[in-house]
């Protein structure tokens, strides 16, 4: 069974903290930090386990004492551990954060070949996307880590660890297909994604739990590959004729027929909009209350819509209205739904006919139902 200890979400520095890093670089560097090749080992004494442009973590903690970046060693091991997470310097094996004692680190400008960048360095960048997955070889699934960059460069990169300095694989993303495909044995859930590159590579990857995969799925498709949603559903949706045969559970527990609408469309003919909403909290855990919370915050607005129970709109456990909404209209990058407020137009027949995207204004679509309430 293979499971993951996904990280889905990337720390940055500041860029106040980052100026500070780097002034402490040179700083360190400009008042003779010793800088040289160096042995370790057993057999260090033979010139074996050399390691090129390093200096001692002992040495530099006490220049930073020395220098008034620190008044203890306690303290000075945190500035050494801001230059880590800053990606100035590194462990020479990438096996460690910062540490005092003799052991041996480099500046990355002190680097020799550069096989691509760090995994510190990806981390940095915003919307980057970061964490431990399982990756499956030709016989045994092993841990590594995956830095998804930004969605300009779209690229996965594939280290051994968080800490390495330059990535193991490294796969394009310009023409990638995405294919999440659950699989369920107790007591795990196993999921694997199918990501087919330009290149024809396969990769089989595995996450812990429903909500891993969805970060990662978010992250695929935001740097360019096409999701297709293959995950089990409760109907197929495609043989469904309009949005009046689902039924869905509203804010107050009871089931709600949308062949109701007809009727509403019928009585109202002049004013034949129907705004529903459905909560979710698929989108960075922002809806966590409970129905009956959602219902009375929402009274504090006024709202006069209706509201449905809170649901899922992604993965195994989406309601079938949505696969529906989102069989008949797909996204830029997929089918599945991007972020909260995702919005679609249904029709006076219940067809679907146009998707809007979370950032667009509501009263922006103003003249589309005004259109759409003027056809019979």
């Amino acid at each position: 069974m293979a499971t993951a200890d996904a990280d889905c979400g990337c720390d940055m520095e500041s860029p106040s903290r980052i100026e500070e890093a780097i002034e402490i670089a040179s700083s360190v560097r400009e008042a003779g930090l010793s800088i040289a090749d160096r042995c370790s080992g057993l057999f260090s004494s033979l010139g074996f386990g050399k390691q090129m442009n390093c200096f001692v973590a002992s040495e530099l903690i006490d220049l930073l004492i020395s220098k008034g970046f620190a008044e203890n060693r306690d303290g000075a091991v945190s500035v050494g551990q801001l230059l880590v997470d800053t990606d100035l310097i590194h462990h020479v094996s990438d096996k460690l954060q910062f540490m005092d004692g003799d052991h041996f680190y480099r500046f990355r400008k002190d680097e020799g070949e550069d096989k691509g960048p760090s995994a510190a360095s990806i981390r940095q960048v915003k919307k980057s996307h970061c964490g431990y997955v399982y990756k499956k070889g030709y016989i045994f699934w092993s841990r590594y880590y995956f830095a998804l960059s930004c969605p300009a460069s779209r690229q996965l990169l594939v280290y051994r660890q968080e800490l390495d300095s330059n990535p193991l694989l490294n796969y394009s993303f310009s023409e990638a297909v995405l294919t999440p495909n659950l699989k369920k044995k107790s007591p795990e859930i196993r999921i694997d994604l199918t990501l087919l590159t330009k290149d024809s590579v396969t990769l089989f990857l595995a996450l812990r739990s429903e909500d891993e995969l969805f970060g990662w799925v978010t992250a695929f498709g935001n740097s360019g590959a096409k999701v297709l949603d293959t995950v089990n559903r409760a109907i197929v949706p495609n043989k469904a004729s309009s949005v009046f045969e689902f039924t869905a559970i509203d804010i107050h527990g009871n089931e709600y027929s949308f062949e109701q609408d007809r009727d509403l469309h019928t009585q109202y003919s002049e004013q034949g909009l129907m705004i529903v909403a459905f909560p979710c909290n698929q989108f960075g855990g922002q809806e966590p209350k409970t129905n009956e919370e959602i219902f009375q915050f929402s009274q504090t607005f006024g709202v006069k819509f209706l509201m449905m129970s809170k649901v899922d709109v992604n993965l195994s456990k989406t309601i079938p209205l949505y696969e529906y909404l989102k069989s008949k209209k797909g996204g830029t990058l997929g089918s599945f739904i991007k972020w909260n407020f995702t919005k679609f137009l249904c029709d006076r027949q219940g067809q679907p006919v146009i998707r809007y995207a979370p950032n667009v204004d509501p009263i922006s679509i103003a003249p589309d139902i005004e259109k759409y309430l003027l056809m019979q």
